[in-house]
């Protein structure tokens, strides 16, 4: 992660960069971590690598590589950020050089005082967005096996079939895979629908940047889940039915550090879409009577189905006997 102290190498820098990630994003985010705004993912050494901006008490941009692969994995990358001002001679730019791998893949950017970053009178607020601009550099790639890569905004591509419009652009895909991995696409691409023979299907109520994650998690690019990205993603699995995409997430957000989705949060997650072994794992957690307690006492009680609340009482019961 950035600020581990490793010398910056310039030289690799002299020359145009493997990637650039340029995002935009309001200035809306909730504080705490928790809330995020996505880039696109790219693809860059036969891997996909997307950054996300989260709020603490600084901008706080997070580079991370999406690679999902079993087997040791390592790339040394170096990279600078530059948080875009209205002014170019004030932009503020910082630098890094990093080792990532497989079960660290990410490095990490604080870059100013969250309340100067929203303060129009600083000029980092143009056209009402926070613009972001990454360039990286891959100076070593080892135990990486890249994955087939999908353009989904690439409409000549051949297997390509028909075209999904998300928050008014459209989104290229294979009406075969979608169907292989979701009755929901299932039905609509090839029932008794009007949609079956149509070139552009719209989806409403979901974001484009968060539907593309699906697609890279279910085509053979195979990109990982991510502690940050499971719960949307489980969303979009049990709105379009697909049992791949929800059981990843499961485990992901099972073995989720507590800091990332806390206990309670897991529990509300394994009552809304019904998880077996999340809420086994939930309950299970729950070793005494004074834990039941503070979960009745606490906000999220309320939010719990009856039938949550019916195991809880259950465990309880068992803990008295």
């Amino acid at each position: 992660m950035a600020g581990r102290g490793r010398s910056i190498l310039t030289e690799d820098m002299k020359r145009a960069p493997d990637g650039v990630i340029r995002f935009s994003f309001d200035g809306q985010l909730r504080g705490g971590g928790t809330d995020h705004r996505n880039s696109s993912i790219i693809q860059v050494g036969g891997v996909p690598w997307r950054a996300q901006a989260r709020r603490k008490e600084n901008l706080f941009i997070i580079f991370e590589c999406l690679q999902n692969q079993s087997t040791p994995w390592t790339i040394d990358v170096k990279s600078e950020i530059t948080l875009v001002n209205s002014d170019a001679l004030k932009n503020v730019t910082k630098k890094d050089s990093d080792e990532i791998e497989d079960s660290d893949a990410w490095t990490a950017f604080t870059l100013m005082d969250w309340n100067d970053v929203v303060d129009k009178e600083k000029g980092f607020i143009i056209d009402d967005k926070i613009t972001i601009e990454f360039h990286f550099w891959l100076t070593r790639l080892e135990g990486i096996n890249a994955h087939p890569w999908i353009d989904f905004t690439d409409s000549s591509d051949p297997c390509h079939d028909v075209a999904l419009v998300i928050q008014g652009e459209k989104v290229h895909v294979s009406k075969a895979i979608l169907a292989s991995h979701s009755p929901y696409f299932r039905t609509l691409f090839f029932g008794d629908f009007a949609e079956k023979n149509k070139k552009e299907i719209e989806l409403k109520d979901i974001d484009r940047e968060e539907f593309i994650e699906m697609l890279y998690v279910i085509y053979p690019s195979n990109t990982k889940i991510t502690e940050e990205s499971a719960e949307y993603l489980l969303g979009l699995g049990d709105r379009f039915q697909i049992m791949y995409v929800i059981e990843r997430a499961e485990k992901v957000i099972i073995d989720a550090d507590r800091s990332v989705i806390s206990d309670t949060e897991k529990l509300l997650i394994a009552d809304k879409y019904k998880l077996t072994a999340l809420k086994n794992r939930c309950i299970s957690s729950l070793s005494s009577v004074e834990k039941l307690w503070e979960l009745k006492e606490s906000s999220i009680y309320e939010e719990l189905s009856v039938e949550m609340m019916r195991a809880l009482f259950e465990k309880t019961l068992k803990m008295i006997d």
